[in-house]
């Protein structure tokens, strides 16, 4: 365990803790979790190190779930393969790889858009069946009813 850089040390005693928490995720890319717990114990985890470079090379399962078009599971898959990075952090690295490899961004979104045209297609289709099974129960009601006379 290392002691908190002189700067948080001097918001909190000046009673700033939510701001000693954001300077902290700043400075060592800390999770929000881990930033407030090192506060709170006045230390920093031995696996604090210096905040990860938004440009650098993603795993093989992060350029998977690009190609798959899964923006969110690529940010899920980059966190757990460096746990110290808060979901913005991912989220701005992913988007700078892409921004880096046109062609990787392309395949995302065409990617994209085909898995949400057919979850469409399939709620179309959904919502017509339920269309014409309400039609028929109209249908069967209006023809079944006794007669009112």
């Amino acid at each position: 365990m290392q002691p908190l850089p002189p700067e948080i040390q001097q918001l909190l005693r000046n009673g700033q803790t939510l701001e000693a928490i954001k300077r902290l995720r700043e400075l060592t890319g800390l999770g929000l979790k881990e930033a407030k717990d090192a506060v709170d114990g006045g230390r920093l985890p031995t696996a604090a190190a210096p905040r990860p470079a938004a440009q650098g090379p993603v795993g093989d399962a992060v350029h998977q779930a690009l190609q798959q078009g899964q923006l969110i599971e690529a940010i899920r898959r980059l966190r757990e393969q460096q746990p110290g990075l808060g979901l913005k952090e991912a989220k701005e690295r992913i988007e700078a790889h892409l921004a880096q490899h046109p062609a990787l961004k392309a395949l995302a979104e065409q990617a994209y858009l085909e898995r949400r045209n057919a979850t469409l297609a399939t709620l179309g289709r959904w919502a017509f069946t339920a269309a014409l099974l309400a039609l028929a129960a109209w249908a069967a009601w209006r023809l079944l009813r006794p007669p009112l006379d």
